[in-house]
């Protein structure tokens, strides 16, 4: 490694079901099957990865080449990428990050990332973005190189070692816990495969001032013009589903979508013709999974 100490790598976005159980299983250690030379250290870094596991070593992985020490060792940190960043004793040599859903767009999930984002491309280290496909390539594009003016280091390329189509659970078709009747509203035919286009980004263009800008002020900003935009062309037909039908995590990103609109004054009016029918919705989603702060907003604008 350099200068003789371990890889450092930060997988941020990290999962306990995913890229924790890797751990567990000992998958990471392929690392040092295809890297034999080389000695790793791997902080899985996330909101969801359990509590018990945070800063614990979940696994190590074969013998280094000189010594018995082991050359993958992978432990946790259960809190965000931004957190991290602060607590952390120094950078690491990369960061990843995998299927973050920054390419989505979508207000509820994208705003959690502006911080992390930030604060990962303000470490000036090489980051490694992956994402399942054309549509949220798009969506890295404008989020992350237009807005964040991240500097790229390698461009977008379809991943040489992305899985095959008719692998599982590798292969999504449509998104997690979407129901039939809300699939059929988005008719979003694209296969997703996990990883499926990789792009490498170092620094950003901006200012440190430019930078705090983009993640206090104009990321969210532009989150909401996108959820109004979306929801003029038809998106908040599957925002109703969800709220109808869906369950309290895709509920809750409707209601957050649905907020976001209404804040538009020509949004607001046109959907004042259905007050009816969207407020029936909220009340189904609050009988079925309790009060949210976002219902009471929505049905009062």
């Amino acid at each position: 490694g350099p200068n003789g100490r371990p890889v450092v790598v930060w997988v941020v976005g990290a999962r306990e079901g995913m890229e924790g159980r890797l751990a567990l299983e000992g998958a990471w250690g392929l690392l040092g099957e295809v890297f034999p030379e080389l000695s790793w250290e791997l902080v899985l870094v996330g909101p969801e990865m359990e509590e018990a596991s945070s800063g614990a070593e979940l696994a190590v992985a074969g013998a280094a080449p000189s010594a018995s020490e082991p050359r993958v060792r992978v432990r946790s940190a259960r809190m965000k990428g931004h957190e991290w960043a602060r607590e952390a004793a120094a950078p690491p040599d990369f960061a990843v990050c995998f299927n973050s859903g920054i390419g989505t767009m979508a207000l509820p999930l994208v705003r959690h990332w502006l911080e992390t984002a930030g604060a990962l491309l303000g470490l000036d280290v090489p980051v490694l973005f992956t994402c399942f496909g054309a549509k949220e390539r798009q969506g890295e594009t404008l989020m992350l190189r237009h807005l964040f003016r991240a500097k790229v280091l390698v461009d977008f390329l379809e991943n040489p070692l992305r899985p095959h189509p008719e692998d599982d659970p590798s292969r999504h078709v449509r998104k997690p816990g979407l129901s039939a009747a809300i699939d059929q509203i988005e008719q979003d035919s694209e296969v997703r495969l996990c990883n499926a286009v990789v792009w490498w980004a170092r620094g950003t263009e901006h200012s440190a001032e430019e930078l705090k800008e983009v993640v206090e002020v104009k990321g969210l900003q532009v989150l909401r013009e996108l959820a109004q935009d979306f929801a003029q062309r038809g998106a908040y037909k599957g925002w109703l589903e969800a709220l109808t039908s869906g369950g309290r995590e895709l509920g809750t990103l409707a209601l957050e979508n649905f907020a976001a609109a209404l804040e538009h004054p020509q949004l607001a009016q046109a959907f004042s013709k259905m007050f009816k029918r969207i407020s029936d919705a909220i009340v189904s989603f609050i009988q079925r999974h309790g009060q949210h702060p976002q219902a009471r907003l929505c049905i009062e604008r």
